[in-house]
């Protein structure tokens, strides 16, 4: 060991991939993945509530959200007053974060300013002290993913009996707000001439790189650390750089950076060869030699850092898909295998409880029901496996819950969840847990449905598949996800019960990527694993928040590896009216509304 050379102990370091901090950049990534959009709101043909006063009305509006049916309405903004009119469009932008993996419920209120105000601001007013014009609700994904991320209801008033339109219409318009994170730094750099007394490289078998952000009077901060690489010829080409400007600088060009370079040991105990700073600013200007510094006595190495090429791009956003057509569609798969038990046993996982639900009816609702608001049809397939749909027939390892071999898809996620109850009586449990045959039949269905250059005909597919246990082909298994990581398409596991889930989680990737049978590593990250205990004594929306986190970033990873730029806003998809666009999303909002209210 000696006191001439700085160990790192890193036994669980790997020789390619990011090493140990993968996990920590990967939940940093995802927390990127919330996006801040601005609503811009307008108004016409609201009614004069000023008639006798010889002038026209003083709209306001105010927007109030919430999370779920149960949650009170909480104000989140108002516009300013516009006075005397009866078509205003307000200057005021409301500025919320927007969660794919939320319902964020919005309601946008109608007054009236009734009381004097010396001012355009709406904020100091009593909202008991003016008119109320009507109101208007719908969920913030009606916005974002409506044509042209627009979305325009009649106003109403409600009571305990009765819903009523007031006459005028609202327009709620959003717009993504530029993020540094959408910013990518792309650094391409290789080792010159790393060289160390022998010594210290006895057992060496690479190198490797860290980055950390410089920070004023406090210990750098760790972002990256890269792939292990040997070095050849005196060369050694570490893989580019790719990650956002916000992690690796806080998005400040001028920050230093410090790069340090370690001589790989198997036995985790590395070599730090020296250290080298420099800047996004410094090398976008054209610094590209730097010479290994000694910063201290424990660095026992000489080389030189290169900068091959530094570039800065602007990765698009999810909401920037949707805005240009593109849907999101959802397919479910059911475990029927005689390991959950009987249905008519209360101990079974498919036992109905009196209020109508179990833990696989929770997951269809919370999960699906975020989903649906991206799929304009609605219509989900809907597969069972080990399981037999014939009375003392074979087992099947993918058939539709429906019964239909020509149709397998039901309208919405309540469709969903009455053909799953109904199935209960007629299919029997069987098994073996067979996941490949319903991957292979739901992405080659994805695929059919829309893997296209044409955003206004792209559908990405989010299979679900809920589970009690273990697998029994997981070589299968692997090859079959492998094959899907090169399309548009995502895979959620839901575990359900307490068996051993060891299997789902190597599934999962997050420790170590997937590599098939033949040697062929999935294209990118599509499984997202969760066992619903861990939800158990929590609110389960808290379980979809969890499993489609990363599903924005997966939609976007997929369109970045097949080429695929966002273009322009589909103003009216797949050849609708924008008039039909309008009024089929505000009636599906409200049946979807009427529905869940009472499930």
């Amino acid at each position: 060991m000696g006191g001439s050379s700085s160990k790192e102990s890193d036994k669980d370091a790997v020789k390619s991939g990011h090493i140990n901090d993968e996990e920590v950049e990967n939940l940093v990534y995802t927390s990127e993945q919330s996006s801040k959009v601005q609503l811009s709101i307008s108004c016409e043909n609201l009614v004069n509530m000023d008639k006798g006063n010889q002038g026209l009305s003083d709209p306001f509006v105010v927007v109030k959200a919430r999370s779920s049916f149960d949650d009170p309405w909480v104000e989140i903004d108002r516009t300013e007053i516009c006075s005397n009119t009866l078509n205003p469009n307000f200057v005021r932008l409301v500025t919320m974060f927007y969660h794919f993996e939320e319902i964020q419920y919005l309601k946008f209120e109608v007054y009236d300013a009734d009381t004097s105000f010396s001012t355009a601001s709406s904020k100091k007013l009593s909202l008991q002290k003016q008119d109320f014009q009507g109101s208007a609700e719908c969920a913030l994904a009606l916005i974002v993913g409506g044509a042209g991320q627009s979305w325009t209801s009649d106003l109403y008033t409600y009571d305990s009996k009765n819903v009523k339109k007031t006459g005028g219409k609202i327009t709620v318009r959003a717009e993504e707000v530029p993020s540094d994170t959408n910013k990518i730094a792309e650094i391409s750099l290789e080792g010159k001439d790393m060289t160390a007394n022998s010594k210290h490289l006895k057992g060496l078998e690479g190198f490797f790189f860290k980055l950390s952000r410089v920070t004023e009077g406090q210990k750098p901060i760790l972002c990256y650390k890269s792939n292990v690489v040997p070095q050849v010829n005196r060369t050694v080409k570490w893989e580019m750089v790719s990650m956002s400007t916000s992690s690796l600088c806080a998005g400040d060009f001028y920050r230093p950076i410090m790069f340090q370079i370690f001589a790989y040991k198997r036995n985790g105990q590395h070599t730090l060869m020296g250290s080298a700073k420099g800047s996004l600013n410094d090398f976008l200007g054209g610094l590209k030699n730097m010479a290994l510094e000694k910063i201290s006595k424990q660095c026992v190495g000489s080389g030189t850092l290169v900068i091959n090429d530094c570039k800065i791009k602007t990765k698009p956003t999810f909401l920037e898909y949707l805005a240009a057509g593109m849907e999101v569609g959802f397919h479910c798969a059911i475990d029927y295998t005689a390991s959950n038990g009987h249905p008519s046993s209360p101990h079974s996982l498919h036992f109905i409880s009196p209020n109508g639900e179990n833990h696989y009816s929770s997951a269809i609702k919370d999960v699906g029901g975020v989903i649906e608001y991206y799929d304009t049809d609605k219509k989900f397939p809907v597969f069972g496996f080990g399981g037999r749909p014939v009375p003392r027939g074979p087992t099947e390892h993918c058939f539709p819950v429906n019964g239909n071999d020509s149709d397998p898809e039901v309208y919405g996620v309540s469709g969903i969840l009455a053909t799953y109850r109904e199935s209960l009586s007629k299919i029997e449990l069987s098994g073996p847990t067979l996941f490949a045959p319903v991957i292979s039949n739901s992405y080659c269905l994805a695929q059919s449905e829309g893997e296209s250059s044409d955003l206004s005909k792209q559908m990405y597919t989010i299979l679900m598949i809920l589970t009690d246990g273990q697998i029994n082909d997981m070589g299968n298994t692997v090859d079959a996800i492998v094959a899907a990581s090169e399309g548009p398409f995502s895979i959620i596991i839901v575990g359900v019960g307490d068996a051993d889930f060891t299997c789902m989680n190597i599934l999962d990737g997050d420790e170590k990527g997937l590599v098939d049978r033949n040697g062929k590593k999935w294209a990118r990250d599509i499984v997202q694993f969760v066992p619903l205990n861990k939800f158990k004594n929590a609110d389960t929306r808290l379980l979809a928040k969890e499993v489609l986190a990363e599903v924005p970033r997966q939609v976007v990873d997929y369109m970045t590896m097949k080429g695929i730029l966002p273009g322009d806003k589909s103003l009216v998809p797949r050849g609708m009216s924008i008039r039909q666009v309008l009024d089929e999303r505000q009636m599906s909002f409200k049946q979807w509304e009427r529905e869940n209210s009472v499930l």
